[in-house]
């Protein structure tokens, strides 16, 4: 087998306020034996922050990848391509709320069949900070399926501070459930604690990886 690949990104910013970005890939793999194998992915992204308002900044991501005779689905195409859109808004120093909606349209085919699917993903957040190191964060989240005609949803708290630069580690606590109206028996409610960590990689600390082998 001889294996191909081909990509290309690029990153502009109109003004210290709007920036995009585009990243595309092609994997071909020429087979000797089995049937040939085609791949590819691409990316864009947006994100701005409008003069009418420094508070608000908008980010959306538009995902999209095909594979043609892939090792889980051979002789299969899979298609899919995702859509968000996020939205963060500060009342004040102390408030700010952040939303998101996202979408995801798959579509294989199997010589003459074909199936479809699309799932939405509803998310908001709102958040306190305490200070310049604590904040508390209120969350809810609902995931639908069409297809199935499920929904998925979860709410929850959360507590953290800032440990170090770059470094936000937190505690909260979750419900979540699932709702089937074709398969009831696929239904569930669970609770419990959960520890996150969210890190920040920015120019001082990625130059503090220079000269490292």
């Amino acid at each position: 087998r001889v294996k191909h690949l081909a990509g290309i990104a690029g990153l502009t910013r109109s003004s210290r306020r709007t920036a995009c970005l585009f990243k595309g890939d092609l994997w071909f793999d020429d087979e000797r034996v089995e049937p040939n194998r085609i791949k590819g992915s691409w990316t864009a992204a947006f994100a701005t922050r409008p003069r009418s308002s420094d508070r608000l900044a908008v980010f959306s991501l538009l995902k999209g990848a095909y594979e043609h005779n892939s090792p889980a689905h051979p002789d299969a195409v899979d298609k899919d391509v995702l859509l968000s859109i996020e939205v963060n808004y500060a009342f004040s120093p102390d408030w700010q709320v952040q939303g998101k909606v996202a979408g995801k349209w798959a579509k294989k085919t199997f010589k003459e069949f074909t199936n479809g699917s699309s799932t939405y993903l509803y998310e908001g957040e709102l958040i306190r900070a305490i200070g310049s190191k604590w904040d508390v964060r209120l969350k809810g989240r609902f995931v639908h399926q069409i297809e199935t005609r499920s929904l998925r949803f979860g709410s929850g708290i959360e507590i953290g501070r800032v440990a170090a630069e770059g470094l936000w580690l937190g505690v909260g606590y979750d419900c979540s459930g699932q709702r089937d109206s074709l398969t009831p028996e696929n239904e569930f409610t669970s609770r419990g604690l959960y520890v996150r960590m969210r890190y920040k990689f920015t120019e001082k600390i990625l130059g503090l990886f220079n000269g490292i082998e």
